[in-house]
């Protein structure tokens, strides 16, 4: 789901294309702890970063959802399916050997990005 392929929500308010986008994201945002905690102590800023800063990435098979060496952005909050993550064996202290993980429904990723640089280490 992307806002852009539904032109009908050009036509609602920014209040109601605001609220809308808060019933879209704010139950995956407070899936983790800290947007749980924050929504708890400032619902308004929560809101208004469900409108502001939170979006779906929609991803195809073989597709790189981000790549080993690349400065980190964002953080990514698996909603659907299973991502297979694969580490750069060179990328990261006590590399050396090749680590792959299926990634469930549900978990969050490169949390760390939104509070310090980081730079990715596998794809």
């Amino acid at each position: 789901w992307r806002e852009e392929d539904v032109p009908a929500l050009e036509l609602l308010s920014v209040h109601l294309r605001a609220e809308l986008r808060v019933n879209i994201f704010q139950r995956y945002l407070e899936t983790h702890p800290l947007f749980c905690l924050w929504g708890h102590l400032d619902g308004a800023a929560v809101r208004r970063l469900c409108h502001e800063a939170v979006t779906f990435t929609f991803l195809r098979r073989k597709d790189d959802l981000f790549v080993a060496g690349a400065k980190a952005s964002s953080a990514y909050f698996l909603a659907s399916g299973t991502l297979h993550y694969m580490q750069d064996p060179d990328g990261s202290e006590g590399g050396g050997e090749l680590l792959m993980k299926t990634v469930a429904e549900g978990v969050w990723m490169c949390e760390s990005a939104l509070w310090t640089e980081w730079v990715h280490v596998g794809r």
